[in-house]
């Protein structure tokens, strides 16, 4: 009866005398653990939108005044002083300041906003061609140090898109690889079949079209990446620090997902996950 109880045990248990689902328990829990800190970062994200909404509004009621007042003495003396004048250097900068003051705002403005969508059928890789001529015409160096290959493996796949909203993701993306690249490079445009993926439980499967961007720029740390959809975070010396969380904000409202991959010197890849339309 004893060795029979111990044959019993030993079915019970891995080699190692620990609990053969041991290992999946532990599994779940990692599982939900990532995902309850992803809940609790979502929440904070919209709690930090609300009062960005609620700020934005009275930046912009007590800057855009002042703002205007002064972008239009220093026009008038701009225009008075003649071109040898010296000081005529200074009013010129304090309209650039006054500019830069005045797109930091709209972007708050623009960025507190909530999405509104007017969604249509769109081929995706018309939408994409549109997108890299958009960007190369805005974009001089674009036409001598940076190339951009396109890798289409299927062209007929739609998306329900809003153009306009849909054109500004990949023009952020595009402009961001391209100051990455400060000596040129490349830029990779890979749109993939839909993959199919589980559909959470729901017996269903889920068809994703997945659009890559990658660049050979210098890449990203660690740190960054983690602070990359952080509001008002940038590397830029003239950035806002709202572009990619305005990129995240539009891929959500398309009921997409943004990811991006990087390393310093190796470049970055940002994934576009958008649901297909048949």
């Amino acid at each position: 009866m004893k060795e029979k109880r111990r044959a019993e045990v030993r079915d019970d248990q891995t080699g190692s005398g620990v609990p053969s689902d041991y290992g999946e328990l532990k599994a779940a829990l990692e599982d939900l653990r990532h995902r309850l800190k992803q809940t609790e970062e979502d929440m904070l994200r919209v709690k930090r939108l609300a009062a960005l909404g609620e700020m934005a509004a009275v930046v912009v009621h007590e800057l855009r005044n002042p703002l205007g007042g002064i972008r239009g003495f220093a026009e008038l003396l701009d225009r008075d002083l003649e071109e040898g004048d010296r000081r005529k250097r200074s009013v010129r900068k304090i309209m650039q300041g006054v500019e830069a003051m005045d797109r930091m705002v709209k972007s708050l403005l623009d960025y507190s906003k909530p999405v509104k969508l007017s969604p249509r059928k769109v081929e995706i890789a018309g939408m994409i061609d549109e997108a890299i001529s958009f960007f190369e015409m805005g974009n001089s160096k674009a036409k001598s140090d940076i190339r951009i290959s396109r890798n289409y493996h299927q062209e007929d796949v739609c998306c329900h898109l809003d153009r306009e909203h849909f054109r500004q993701v990949l023009l952020n993306i595009l402009n961001n690889a391209a100051q990455a690249m400060t000596e040129g490079g490349e830029i990779s445009v890979d749109l993939s079949p839909p993959a199919q993926t589980a559909g959470g439980g729901t017996g269903e499967a889920d068809e994703s079209v997945l659009l890559k961007i990658s660049d050979t720029g210098t890449g990203m740390s660690k740190d960054t990446l983690e602070k990359l959809f952080t509001p008002f975070f940038t590397t830029k010396q003239d950035g806002t620090g709202l572009g990619l969380s305005t990129v995240k904000k539009i891929m959500e409202a398309h009921k997409g997902e943004i990811q991006v991959k990087s390393e310093p010197g190796k470049g970055t890849t940002v994934t576009l996950k958008l649901p297909r339309v048949l």
